[in-house]
């Protein structure tokens, strides 16, 4: 979310965009979405953290923002079994981590592959998978 997200030991806090540059952006046209509200891994949260991380990060959004989340990235590209409660906190797809393109519609809305990136990023080369 907007500030500094707040993680666990793992990784160290990392500046995020502030509500204005959010705001600007979907202004723009970009999809500004979910990846829950702590970063944690799901598979190491209990169902209803899962569900608190979810429906937290949804209404915090659509109340800063002022429009629809739909879409949900998972923390890591770990689902940990919570597409389920992805499908009933609202959300319309879900993505994991590690993938290429795909074919639309895909064949899980829940359960959708992104591509990785990062600073070094070349997406063409992704794209055409070299």
């Amino acid at each position: 979310m907007a500030g500094i997200i707040e993680s666990g030991e793992s990784e160290p806090e990392e500046p995020l965009c502030e509500w204005d540059e959010l705001l600007e952006l979907a202004r723009r046209g970009v999809a500004v979405e979910s990846h829950s509200a702590s970063h944690r891994t799901f598979s190491e949260l209990t169902p209803s953290e899962r569900a608190l991380e979810l429906e937290r990060s949804k209404a915090v959004l659509e109340d800063g923002l002022g429009q629809a989340v739909q879409l949900f990235a998972y923390p890591y590209g770990d689902d940990g079994g919570a597409a389920p409660q992805v499908r009933d906190a609202g959300y319309r797809a879900a993505f994991g981590y590690g993938g290429g393109p795909i074919s639309l519609p895909p064949e899980d809305p829940y359960r959708v592959e992104r591509l990785a990136m990062g600073p070094d990023s070349d997406l063409e080369a992704m794209l055409n998978g070299s």
